[in-house]
Protein backbone atom coordinates (compact mmCIF):
# COMPACT_ATOMS: atom_id res chain seq x y z
CA UNK A 1 0.00 0.00 0.00
CA UNK A 2 1.49 3.09 -0.73
CA UNK A 3 0.32 6.38 0.39
CA UNK A 4 2.65 9.35 1.07
CA UNK A 5 5.52 9.44 -1.41
CA UNK A 6 4.29 7.04 -3.10
CA UNK A 7 6.38 7.56 -6.61
CA UNK A 8 9.70 7.51 -4.73
CA UNK A 9 9.08 4.31 -2.71
CA UNK A 10 6.98 3.06 -5.46
CA UNK A 11 10.49 2.78 -7.60
CA UNK A 12 12.51 1.66 -4.95
CA UNK A 13 9.74 -1.63 -5.26
CA UNK A 14 9.60 -2.22 -8.72
CA UNK A 15 12.87 -4.62 -8.82
CA UNK A 16 10.73 -6.63 -6.25
CA UNK A 17 8.08 -9.15 -7.52
CA UNK A 18 5.34 -7.12 -4.80
CA UNK A 19 2.49 -5.60 -5.78
CA UNK A 20 1.22 -2.56 -5.08
CA UNK A 21 -1.72 -0.34 -4.88
CA UNK A 22 -2.16 3.64 -4.17
CA UNK A 23 -3.87 4.94 -1.57
CA UNK A 24 -5.04 8.49 -2.88
CA UNK A 25 -6.60 9.04 0.42
CA UNK A 26 -3.67 8.23 3.20
CA UNK A 27 -4.16 11.42 4.74
CA UNK A 28 -7.94 10.20 5.75
CA UNK A 29 -5.37 7.71 8.45
CA UNK A 30 -4.24 4.19 8.62
CA UNK A 31 -8.27 2.73 8.25
CA UNK A 32 -7.96 4.44 4.61
CA UNK A 33 -5.29 2.36 3.65
CA UNK A 34 -6.80 -0.97 5.06
CA UNK A 35 -9.73 0.12 2.88
CA UNK A 36 -8.12 0.41 -0.11
CA UNK A 37 -5.77 -2.39 0.28
CA UNK A 38 -9.67 -4.43 0.74
CA UNK A 39 -10.78 -2.82 -2.33
CA UNK A 40 -8.07 -4.79 -4.18
CA UNK A 41 -8.10 -7.83 -3.26
CA UNK A 42 -9.83 -11.09 -4.83
CA UNK A 43 -13.36 -12.03 -4.44
CA UNK A 44 -12.25 -15.09 -3.13
CA UNK A 45 -10.28 -14.26 -0.75
CA UNK A 46 -10.99 -16.22 2.31
CA UNK A 47 -8.66 -13.90 5.02
CA UNK A 48 -7.15 -10.92 5.38
CA UNK A 49 -3.36 -10.36 7.24
CA UNK A 50 -3.50 -6.73 8.39
CA UNK A 51 0.87 -6.00 8.55
CA UNK A 52 1.91 -2.15 9.10
CA UNK A 53 4.94 -0.85 7.10
CA UNK A 54 6.41 0.53 9.86
CA UNK A 55 6.67 -2.75 11.17
CA UNK A 56 9.62 -4.52 9.23
CA UNK A 57 10.65 -6.74 11.89
CA UNK A 58 7.46 -9.08 11.77
CA UNK A 59 8.96 -11.89 9.89
CA UNK A 60 7.42 -15.29 9.01
CA UNK A 61 6.89 -17.24 12.18
CA UNK A 62 4.65 -14.56 13.51
CA UNK A 63 2.47 -14.52 10.13
CA UNK A 64 2.92 -18.29 10.20
CA UNK A 65 1.54 -18.86 14.06
CA UNK A 66 -1.49 -16.41 12.86
CA UNK A 67 -2.55 -18.21 9.93
CA UNK A 68 -2.39 -21.58 11.98
CA UNK A 69 -4.52 -20.06 14.91
CA UNK A 70 -6.88 -18.73 11.80
CA UNK A 71 -7.18 -22.07 10.69
CA UNK A 72 -7.28 -24.22 14.15
CA UNK A 73 -9.69 -21.69 16.24
CA UNK A 74 -12.40 -21.86 14.81
CA UNK A 75 -12.70 -17.73 15.18
CA UNK A 76 -12.72 -15.17 12.23
CA UNK A 77 -10.69 -12.50 14.17
CA UNK A 78 -6.60 -13.19 15.38
CA UNK A 79 -5.03 -11.12 17.39
CA UNK A 80 -1.44 -11.16 18.30
CA UNK A 81 -0.39 -9.83 21.69
CA UNK A 82 3.10 -9.67 23.46
CA UNK A 83 2.12 -9.29 27.69
CA UNK A 84 -1.26 -9.10 26.88
CA UNK A 85 -0.74 -5.88 25.08
CA UNK A 86 -2.04 -6.26 21.52
CA UNK A 87 -0.41 -5.57 18.52
CA UNK A 88 -0.20 -6.34 14.82
CA UNK A 89 -0.61 -8.23 12.69
CA UNK A 90 -4.32 -9.01 12.65
CA UNK A 91 -5.84 -11.36 10.90
CA UNK A 92 -9.80 -10.96 9.83
CA UNK A 93 -12.24 -13.10 8.10
CA UNK A 94 -14.00 -12.65 4.81
CA UNK A 95 -17.14 -11.68 7.19
CA UNK A 96 -15.77 -8.68 8.97
CA UNK A 97 -14.33 -7.45 5.35
CA UNK A 98 -17.37 -5.46 3.97
CA UNK A 99 -17.98 -4.18 7.09
CA UNK A 100 -14.33 -2.88 7.44
CA UNK A 101 -15.18 -1.14 4.27
CA UNK A 102 -18.10 0.23 5.18
CA UNK A 103 -16.63 2.47 8.21
CA UNK A 104 -16.65 5.43 7.86
CA UNK A 105 -13.20 7.19 8.38
CA UNK A 106 -13.50 8.58 11.83
CA UNK A 107 -13.75 4.40 13.02
CA UNK A 108 -10.88 2.43 13.68
CA UNK A 109 -9.96 -1.62 13.29
CA UNK A 110 -10.13 -1.48 17.24
CA UNK A 111 -13.93 -0.44 16.99
CA UNK A 112 -14.32 -3.97 15.20
CA UNK A 113 -12.39 -5.51 17.69
CA UNK A 114 -14.57 -3.99 20.67
CA UNK A 115 -18.23 -5.02 18.69
CA UNK A 116 -16.63 -8.51 18.02
CA UNK A 117 -14.60 -9.85 21.15
CA UNK A 118 -16.22 -13.36 21.30
CA UNK A 119 -15.04 -13.80 17.69
CA UNK A 120 -11.54 -13.11 18.87
CA UNK A 121 -8.30 -15.38 19.31
CA UNK A 122 -5.63 -13.64 20.97
CA UNK A 123 -2.19 -15.31 20.10
CA UNK A 124 0.84 -14.63 22.43
CA UNK A 125 3.87 -13.65 20.90
CA UNK A 126 7.29 -14.21 22.74
CA UNK A 127 8.76 -11.36 21.34
CA UNK A 128 7.97 -7.81 21.64
CA UNK A 129 8.29 -7.21 17.73
CA UNK A 130 4.76 -7.03 17.14
CA UNK A 131 4.77 -4.08 19.43
CA UNK A 132 7.57 -2.24 18.04
CA UNK A 133 7.49 0.49 15.32
CA UNK A 134 9.35 2.89 13.64
CA UNK A 135 8.43 6.32 13.07
CA UNK A 136 11.01 8.37 13.26
CA UNK A 137 14.84 8.14 12.24
CA UNK A 138 15.40 7.83 15.96
CA UNK A 139 13.18 4.55 15.98
CA UNK A 140 15.21 3.40 13.09
CA UNK A 141 18.61 3.81 14.93
CA UNK A 142 16.98 2.24 18.01
CA UNK A 143 15.83 -0.78 15.97
CA UNK A 144 18.70 -1.18 14.46
CA UNK A 145 20.74 -1.46 17.50
CA UNK A 146 18.18 -3.78 19.05
CA UNK A 147 18.66 -6.26 15.94
CA UNK A 148 22.50 -6.22 16.27
CA UNK A 149 22.08 -7.06 20.05
CA UNK A 150 19.94 -9.98 19.14
CA UNK A 151 22.53 -11.29 15.68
Amino acid sequence: MLGSDSGSIGSLLQDYPVETVQNVRYKNGMLSSVQCGLRNIPDNTDAVMVLLGDQPMTGNAVMDRVIEAYNISGKEIIVTSHGNKRGHPVLFGRKYIQEILDFPVEKSLRDLLQKYPGDIEQVEIETPEILRDIDTEKDYREELKHQNNND
